[in-house]
């Protein structure tokens, strides 16, 4: 069934749409991608890599590289295998475990380390709506890309001027019916689904007038996660208290204490460092440290984090930006050179009397903290 139904996706997808797609635009300056020949010159793979691959290296086998499921390797100039791609194959590229058989709009790198394919899924003419999907790859510990990634999650944005569609919940909701059809079908265990609306054609982040971004929980019920969903062409409603406990008591207890900065997960430090160190800039997110007992400016636990100053020997809940800490900085503080370490970037923070802030797991002690903050800030 699910092959039947990719098949008529691609049918459709070129009935309606084929004198409208234009050729693969590509956009970003970092798009680390390199075309790779068969060696009869009959197929063509794009590779993509932060380490440059010589123009000369082939893939075997040779032969077409038609859209569907196939095992290519990468060979040197002396036919020593480098890298082997075992998955679905769309237009040359990469695509993994979803099979895919429709026309690619745009290749994009909006950030280093990050590259986008978007493909057309359906044009619907009466609603002027173009369903198109996005995938993702991110850059490895090896500087080499994974397979394009379409199910994790299913990305969907909406091409369309008919900008009335979401300024009502029954029509979202609506039209979110038809996303969570493709998201089924395409991504049949998909519980994490990204739909967004533009008017841009050019797809840019920066131009969307709505976004939901929705995750499913054990009872198959499809949450919104507030602090990354919006609709610019609707008041933002406040939530009752009821609403909110009921929200928050859906988490994960470990991710709740997030819910005072209007996020849903507690992130590793590690984890943040990791990817700063990748994308080489700080990366934001909320978690929980503990201060040195005998120095102000240091972090202790998980791993030393210099800050500007917070009181020692204590559990913090912080939101902030994790930088890497420089060799050189390492070298001045008595820092090892191999072990993690960074600075820290505070933008709110909360002490906590337990360890490792165990009460902020409390919907209630949240709820009362989050009314005093509103409080603090109204009478400022």
């Amino acid at each position: 069934m699910k092959r039947l139904f990719l098949c008529l996706l691609s049918l459709i997808a070129f009935s309606a749409f084929a004198e409208e797609v234009p050729p693969l635009i590509y956009e970003g300056k970092q798009l680390d991608e390199y075309l790779i020949q068969s060696q009869d010159g009959q197929a063509v793979l794009h590779y993509l890599s932060k380490v440059p691959v010589p123009q000369d290296w082939t893939i075997a086998p040779v032969g077409t590289l038609q859209n569907g499921f196939h095992e290519v390797t990468l060979l040197n100039t002396l036919n020593v295998p480098q890298d082997t791609l075992k998955g679905y194959f769309l237009d040359g590229f990469w695509i993994g475990r979803t099979p895919l058989n429709t026309p690619l709009l745009k290749r994009a790198s909006p950030a280093e380390g990050v590259q986008e394919l978007y493909y057309f899924l359906e044009k619907d003419t009466q609603l002027n709506i173009s369903y198109i999907g996005k995938m993702t790859s991110i850059i490895n510990e090896d500087q080499v890309y994974p397979a394009f990634e379409a199910c994790a999650p299913f990305h969907i944005i909406l091409l369309t001027e008919n900008t009335e569609l979401f300024k009502n919940q029954t029509l979202i909701q609506n039209l979110f019916t038809v996303v969570k059809s493709y998201a089924k079908t395409i991504c049949p265990t998909i519980s994490h689904i990204i739909f967004d609306a533009t008017k841009d054609l050019a797809l840019k982040e920066e131009t969307l007038f709505f976004r939901e971004d929705l995750y499913q929980n054990e009872d198959g019920l499809w949450i919104q996660k507030p602090e990354t969903s919006f609709n610019n062409l609707l008041e933002k409603n406040t939530a009752t208290p009821e609403e909110a406990l009921a929200f928050i008591e859906m988490l994960p207890s470990v991710d709740r204490p997030a819910f005072i900065f209007s996020q849903t997960q507690i992130y590793s430090p590690f984890l943040l460092l990791k990817a700063a160190e990748l994308l080489q800039k700080p990366i934001d997110g909320v978690f929980i440290v503990h201060t040195s007992p005998n120095h102000i400016n240091w972090i202790d636990y998980p791993f030393p984090i210099r800050v500007n100053k917070l009181t020692k020997n204590k559990w913090f809940l912080i939101k902030g930006k994790i930088t890497t800490l420089s060799d050189y900085k390492k070298k001045k503080n008595g820092l090892p050179l191999h072990k993690p370490a960074a600075s820290l970037e505070i933008e709110q923070t909360f002490s906590c009397a337990a360890e490792y802030c165990a009460e902020w797991q409390n919907p209630s002690f949240i709820l009362d903290k989050l009314e005093e903050t509103l409080l603090k800030e109204k009478n400022r």
